[in-house]
């Protein structure tokens, strides 16, 4: 699992991360409470974790979790890659209809 140890040179080797460190380091475009909101919804499916009961600890994303969502996220990306490189077919308009799927031109 070679994200954990991307991940570990990333954040120091520590068993889990700020929630607010993944939301900035990985998801730039939302804030906090949207963040946690997606979480909560499942839409984003992160386990979060506390360190006790109370409601104003700190918040923690485990690491191999984290590792574990980036590496499914890319290989769906890697997945609808390909599907649009074989939809675009080969040929000499291959590559063009393959940018136009990329860039989602028509």
């Amino acid at each position: 699992m070679k994200t954990v140890l991307i991940l570990m040179a990333q954040f120091g080797p520590r068993v889990a991360i700020p929630v607010e460190d993944v939301r900035r380091e990985y998801f730039s475009h939302l804030e906090l409470d949207k963040f946690l909101e997606k979480i909560a919804r499942a839409d984003i499916p992160l386990p979060v974790t506390r360190v006790d009961k109370s409601r104003r600890t700190a918040k923690f994303i485990g690491m191999v979790d984290l590792a574990m969502y980036l590496d499914a996220q890319m290989e769906a990306g890697r997945k609808e890659y390909e599907q649009m490189k074989a939809a675009a077919g080969s040929g000499p308009d291959g590559c063009q209809r393959f940018a136009d799927l990329m860039f989602k031109r028509r």
